[in-house]
């Protein structure tokens, strides 16, 4: 070992040392089940309880009011809008620990947060050099994005970990070995990904476009790709046979997620007694497209980059220049296309949805960083003004971390961030924080601003 792989190893370890702390400090901050993790929380307690994925009951109201009769789970709700691989581990940490399933999930997810910033600290020590691995270690470290999301019990931070590991594995030949090896690990991060988000379908394309280049035949090749998508299969197929025998469709789950695009879209239901589902026409369809690709998407791209200017102050004006180089240089292309199509397909599937959800730039963030990093130590710059580059990004990370933490009175992204006004004129974040006790009810006008409140002990039942 150099002494400069010393001296890394050693940058690492403070980074991380450091970097706990903030985090144990979101792991205590994140009182109750908020925003996309409540969901996950009932799974879990359900598992740990009943060993089943009954979440709630639904009411017995006359009128069209399901998407799918009811009778078939005795008018309980179940598990869908989520694959259940976050919420078993939540059960399995639960019962193994004797805790919440709350408290299990947070504590994951403050895991997975630590071994995102390895991770990638791992993978650029390869993809650029050691000073990079120190850089994005650190920017990661101090990301308040990175901090929350890494304390509330959300999927969010083993999704941008299992990114990073996809990423080695494609980039990484020497460490994944044969070709077929690596097919197969391609198939288990695609197939654990879907289970744990089903945004990470993502993964099996992706895997697909880069298993077509490379030597050996064609046959060969497209043995590499169905070997890849028989793993994916095989670890993702009880899930299809538990919504086939559920709800009598094996991709159910799927069209369940899909009817939120069909709603936001503004497409009729069809109706059957209490029951109602969507059948889409080639008119339909085609409008749905122009919808996805003419309005959600340009406007979901430019609230991503004004997002990502704040999250990624200074890093993200270079990332932006590296865009544009790598359009004149197919060889810098080559060098980053695995960074690059992940993060690709990871924004079009975020972007044609109707809402950018803020909890996809957690996932995006260090794709972000790591091709800052790649551009700022490809260009011809003096070591001086790259390390002022570096040195600014991670200076700008901190103060805007320490106004993020300052502006808001539960210190954590309830839904999406400081508590405002949303856009449509209403306060559900501010609703939400003061029905569960986190901060004082609004004083009237003039009469002195809110106040945290004492976050209740214990963990918080959910209203199903």
């Amino acid at each position: 070992m150099t002494l400069m792989q010393r001296n890394a190893r050693y940058a690492l370890f403070l980074i991380l040392a450091l970097a706990l702390v903030p985090r144990l400090f979101s792991l205590t901050w994140n009182a109750v089940p908020h925003g996309d993790t409540e969901m996950d929380v009932r799974a879990a307690r359900a598992i740990a309880a009943q060993g089943n994925l009954v979440i709630g009951e639904f009411a017995r109201v006359e009128g069209p009011a399901y998407l799918y009769p009811p009778e078939r789970t005795g008018y309980k709700e179940l598990l869908i809008q989520h694959p259940p691989l976050w919420a078993a581990l939540g059960a399995a940490v639960s019962a193994a620990a004797g805790i919440d399933a709350y408290l299990a999930l947070r504590i994951l997810s403050v895991v997975a947060g630590m071994a995102v910033i390895v991770l990638a600290s791992r993978f650029a020590r390869i993809f650029v050099n050691e000073a990079a691995a120190i850089a994005v270690s650190a920017w990661l470290a101090a990301s308040y994005l990175m901090i929350d999301f890494s304390g509330n019990g959300s999927l969010y931070m083993v999704q941008a970990g299992l990114y990073v590991v996809w990423l080695w594995t494609a980039v990484a030949g020497g460490v994944v070995g044969k070709q077929g090896t690596r097919a197969v690990l391609f198939g288990v991060l695609a197939g654990a990904g879907y289970l744990l988000n089903y945004q990470m379908i993502i993964l099996l394309p992706a895997s697909v476009i880069l298993l077509l280049p490379g030597n050996g035949t064609v046959a060969a090749k497209l043995a590499r790709i169905l070997v890849c998508a028989a793993v994916a299969s095989l670890i993702v197929l009880p899930w299809f046979v538990r919504s086939a025998a559920v709800y009598g469709d094996p991709f159910f789950h799927q069209y369940w997620n899909l009817t939120y695009l069909y709603n936001k879209a503004g497409l009729e239901k069809i109706f059957e007694g209490n029951v109602y589902r969507y059948e889409l026409d080639a008119v339909q369809k085609a409008s749905l497209l122009a919808d996805m690709v003419l309005e959600w998407l340009p406007n979901n791209l430019y609230y991503a980059a004004r997002k990502l200017f704040i999250l990624a102050p200074v890093a993200f004006v270079v990332f932006c220049y590296g865009l544009i180089d790598y359009a004149f240089s197919l060889k810098r292309l080559r060098r980053v296309f695995p960074v690059l199509l992940l993060l690709a397909l990871h924004s079009a599937i975020s972007t044609l949805w109707p809402v950018v959800k803020f909890r996809y730039f957690a996932p995006m963030l260090p794709l972000v960083f790591l091709l800052a990093l790649e551009h700022l130590y490809a260009v011809r710059l003096s070591e001086r003004v790259r390390r002022i580059l570096i040195d600014a990004t991670l200076a700008c990370i901190i103060v805007l971390s320490f106004f993020t933490y300052r502006a808001i009175p539960t210190h954590t992204y309830y839904f999406n961030g400081a508590i405002t006004t949303d856009p449509f004129g209403g306060s559900e974040e501010m609703r939400f924080v003061e029905s569960h006790g986190l901060i004082a009810p609004a004083t009237p006008k003039g009469t002195g601003p809110l106040q945290p409140a004492v976050p209740p002990k214990g963990p918080v039942p959910i209203q199903p």
